[in-house]
């Protein structure tokens, strides 16, 4: 009978550490769309931020736009955690760019940092930007 109850509670331990081991792994591979686009109807121009990230089999990577530009790609540092992000985007005649923020399910939150090159740095307003789980036809109005 002491030999059943050791086993029975092997096993639930056995068990438990599994299925904790497994919810602390991160995801193996997904891709996530933060946006603030909006569609200004004064001027009819797009304003905001879109940042795509995607975990690949081999690395973090995200694809950066603002408005007015064209996408920038860089490979991004995802900590284990899987709440902490960089990247660093270069590009010629452009600003360096820097990013470093806090990644969740809903919300891409952090701040750009500029550097011309020049010995000149400027920090970019601080982003939030909110995860959008299915394409929209069209773009929200700004308000």
């Amino acid at each position: 009978m002491r030999w059943r109850l050791l086993l029975v509670t092997s096993l639930v331990l056995f068990l438990f550490s599994a299925i904790r081991t497994v919810a602390d792994v991160k995801p193996k591979y997904f891709i996530r769309l933060y946006s603030d686009i909006c569609f200004h109807a004064e001027s009819g121009d797009l304003l905001g931020t879109r940042i795509i990230v995607l975990r690949l089999r081999d690395g973090d990577y995200v694809y950066f736009q603002s408005a007015e530009d064209s996408p920038s790609s860089a490979k991004a540092i995802i900590a284990d955690n899987a709440t902490d992000i960089e990247f660093h985007i270069i590009e010629p005649d452009r600003p360096a760019i820097d990013f470093k923020g806090k990644l969740t399910d809903q919300l891409l939150s952090g701040r750009m940092e500029y550097d011309d090159g020049k010995g000149n740095k400027w920090l970019g307003d601080p982003m939030r930007l909110p995860r959008l789980d299915n394409v929209q036809k069209g773009f929200l109005t700004c308000k």
